[in-house]
């Protein structure tokens, strides 16, 4: 039974999810995705508390890294750098927070918030990333070029769309089964 109730902030925290379930939360298995994660893992992209536990031990992971390796695979599924992958999955994480505190309900995270990614033309040296919750979507995507990211003399910037709200939709889904 799924619950209604989006998870606390110690929830979010707690690290108990081994490598199989946090693969589950964070979108299932697909190609090389166990290993994907422990390479992510040890080159410190995922912060977990013990990342090298004693023989026979295990890696346990919380859902808010969960909530990170989803945002990342997805991300790098479209072609994003990893680097770039962190840092919207930082943004996720911080918009996570933000609905704790609101202490909305499942239903309402659907559509909710999405990540606009603006990149200068020439890559993304000087990009900009932004959670834009959904009322302002409109205003944002219709002037791209508001005072807020025009800057005399600078070339136009590019903007790209993500929704990130399917993949922790997906993660605390996951979770609350894994957890009964």
């Amino acid at each position: 039974m799924i619950l209604n109730k989006f998870p606390t902030k110690q929830e979010i925290e707690r690290e108990w999810m081994d490598l199989q379930q946090v693969e589950a939360c964070s979108g299932g298995e697909y190609p090389h995705s166990r290993k994907l994660i422990r390479n992510w893992t040890d080159r410190g992209l995922v912060q977990i508390k013990n990342p090298n536990p004693g023989t026979n031990e295990k890696r346990l992971y919380s859902l808010k890294n969960a909530i990170e390796l989803s945002v990342m695979r997805d991300m790098v599924s479209d072609g994003k750098t990893v680097r770039t992958a962190r840092i919207i999955a930082d943004k996720a994480i911080k918009y996570v927070y933000q609905l704790i505190k609101k202490r909305i309900s499942l239903d309402e995270l659907d559509i909710q918030g999405h990540i606009l990614i603006y990149m200068g033309t020439l890559g993304t040296s000087g990009a900009k990333y932004f959670v834009v919750e959904p009322d302002k979507i409109v205003e944002w995507l219709t002037k791209p070029q508001s005072d807020m990211f025009h800057v005399t003399g600078s070339p136009p910037m590019n903007f790209h769309v993500y929704h990130i709200d399917y993949s922790i939709l997906r993660c605390i889904q996951t979770y609350q089964e894994i957890k009964g």
